[in-house]
């Protein structure tokens, strides 16, 4: 989703998908899970595909847009719900161990694009156990 030499993103309309053990956490914000159908991926995991919600249509899908933030959302039973500012060279090892499609290589050219794109973002991890807080604060952080 990220395009070089930039590294802006384009916005792609793709489902989201919702693991069995997320359904009950996510149920109050998209009450419509529950009558959706379950499906079972390759890796035989049950999910159920929630489509994106029709305000994320009106992006230009022939342009790409730049990353203003980069958030790192793990949610955890009991933990503090924060977000939190991280450093750019904890949030490059982050997506580096994620799935973050790069060359095949990395060129010099290539971590020099990395580094200077992470250097114009700001970055967070969003820690949290309230799933209503931490939508409140990332809305928070859009607004800004």
């Amino acid at each position: 989703m990220l395009e070089e030499p930039d590294l802006e993103v384009r916005p792609v309309p793709i489902s989201l998908s919702v693991k069995s053990g997320a359904l009950d956490l996510l149920a109050p914000l998209f009450p419509e899970l529950g009558s959706l159908a379950r499906h079972v991926r390759e890796d035989f995991e049950t999910v159920t595909y929630l489509n994106p919600p029709s305000a994320s249509f009106r992006y230009d899908w022939n342009r790409t847009y730049p990353v203003g933030w980069i958030v790192f959302p793990r949610y955890s039973p009991g933990v503090s719900t924060a977000l939190r500012p991280i450093g750019k060279a904890e949030a490059l090892r982050r997506l580096m161990s994620e799935n973050l499609g790069v060359a095949a290589s990395l060129t010099k050219r290539n971590v020099r694009n990395l580094v200077e794109w992470i250097q114009r973002s700001e970055c967070y991890e969003l820690p949290n156990s309230s799933l209503q807080l931490a939508v409140q604060l990332a809305a928070e952080l859009l607004k800004a």
